[in-house]
């Protein structure tokens, strides 16, 4: 069973994936910028501020996903991209709206709202104008998914366990599908890295 969940930020992708994972034994398949960062010993900001202005970073990550999913047997795969760029059975797109994505940052990171409404909008703008750049795919709107869940009202045990019922009611009835994304970000990935810069690390 593989199953990719992708949202913008703050519907609750991370803590799905994680709690999902934990349900039903799936292995989590993750890469970030805190994970290049941790690799080349320098600290995270420094990434963060060269992501914006190499593309090639944003290209490690998403290729370096892509790969890690294709040698994962049974795995949940959750990014802003994941249901782009990985082949699954199950795919789920979280939504949430943008006051209540800026609720949960003004609570997390302890700032006042008004604030963390701007930084979810501004940061909503910017990744959705970066993946139509990088990929031609737009984040903003629902891709085609299998089950699309509203987390405005729910907690994340709510959340998980619908997704847990959704991958138990597939089941192997279906076969894997074939993301009609994947090759083609697959290629332009390889065409501004290169292949070897994947690695050749598991999951």
């Amino acid at each position: 069973m593989k199953i990719a969940i992708s949202s913008l930020s703050g519907a609750g992708t991370t803590t799905a994936c994680n709690k999902v994972a934990k349900a039903i034994g799936l292995q989590v398949v993750n890469y970030t910028l805190r994970q290049i960062a941790e690799e080349r010993g320098v600290p995270f900001e420094t990434i963060q501020a060269e992501a914006e202005k190499d593309d090639r970073i944003d290209y490690l990550v998403d290729g370096r996903l892509i790969t890690r999913s294709d040698r994962s047997r049974n795995s949940i795969t959750g990014s802003r991209l994941a249901c782009w760029l990985v082949d699954a059975d199950l795919y789920v797109w979280l939504s949430a709206s943008v006051e209540v994505r800026a609720a949960r940052r003004a609570k997390e990171d302890g700032v006042p709202m008004e604030r963390a409404l701007y930084f979810t909008k501004m940061r909503d703008e910017k990744n959705i104008a970066r993946y139509k750049r990088l990929y031609g795919v737009d984040v903003g709107a629902r891709p085609q998914v299998d089950i699309e869940i509203n987390t405005d009202n729910l907690n994340a045990d709510q959340v998980a366990a619908l997704i847990v019922a959704a991958a138990r009611a597939i089941g192997a009835s279906r076969g894997r599908r074939r993301n009609s994304f994947k090759g083609r970000i697959l290629a332009k990935i390889k065409g501004s890295i290169g292949m070897r810069a994947l690695g050749s690390r598991k999951p």
